[in-house]
Order: C-alpha cells, then sequence, then structure tokens
C-alpha cells in the first residue's frame, strides 16, 4: 500500500472572521474604558446601555459583581467600581468552557524545498 500527502495545495490556517460588535458588547467596551479613564458618569451610562442591551432571559443575583459594579457607580466610587469589573470579569472567565489545545502538526511530515522553512511544497510518502 502506497500513500501520498501533497502538502503544496492546503491553504493557511487563518484567524476566525471578525463578528460584528453587538450592542451589549460595544456596551461593556464603553464601560470598561469609561471606569479606566475614570469617568463616573460615562461608565453609569454604559452600565444602563449594558442592562439594556442584555440578551433576552438575563437575571441580576442579588450580590453579583456586576450588581456591586452598579452600586459602587451609583455611589460614585470608581476605585469600587474597577474592583467590581474585575471581579465580574474573573467570574466570568470562570464560565467559559475551556480553549482546545492548538493543532500540532504530526513528525511524520516531510518538508519541502519550501523557501518559507514551512511545509508548502513538501510530500510525505509511506510505502506498507
Amino acid at each position: 500500500m502506497s500513500l501520498s500527502v501533497n502538502t503544496g495545495a492546503m491553504q493557511p490556517i487563518t484567524a476566525q472572521p471578525a463578528r460584528a460588535p453587538t450592542a451589549e458588547g460595544q456596551a461593556f467596551r464603553s464601560l470598561a474604558k469609561s471606569l479606566r479613564a475614570g469617568d463616573v458618569e460615562a461608565a453609569k451610562t454604559a452600565y444602563v446601555d449594558v442592562i439594556r442591551n442584555a440578551p433576552e432571559g438575563a437575571t441580576l443575583e442579588r450580590g453579583s459583581p456586576f450588581v456591586q459594579l452598579g452600586k459602587a457607580l451609583h455611589q460614585g466610587d470608581v476605585d469600587g467600581a474597577k474592583v467590581a469589573f474585575a471581579d465580574m470579569l474573573k467570574t466570568a472567565r470562570g464560565q467559559l468552557p475551556p480553549v482546545a489545545s492548538p493543532i500540532v502538526p504530526p513528525d511524520i511530515l516531510v518538508a519541502g524545498a519550501s523557501t518559507t522553512g514551512g511545509i508548502a511544497g513538501g510530500t510525505l510518502n509511506a510505502v506498507a
């Protein structure tokens, strides 16, 4: 049995296509930017926008970092709001599914004569 693989026709793997920004995502970015700048009024507006653009069925849990963020903003406490925002991000990261491991090519690939040092044009011949 003979197996031949020509990698010359393989297309490079590129980053995932950019998704259109959502209103909720834009509001979160605006909230983060306002907090970094220390602008309480802009942060309050962005906080309201996050709530307004929340997905259907979203709820606020009493004592959650997001609620604490709102309380700190209401009191004009920028530092407290920054801490609550950081806590909110930390909590959200803990709820994300694990990221897949990067794809590692097997050791059996034989690099061809490529000026870039890759495997473009490489050929694998295996005889069993």
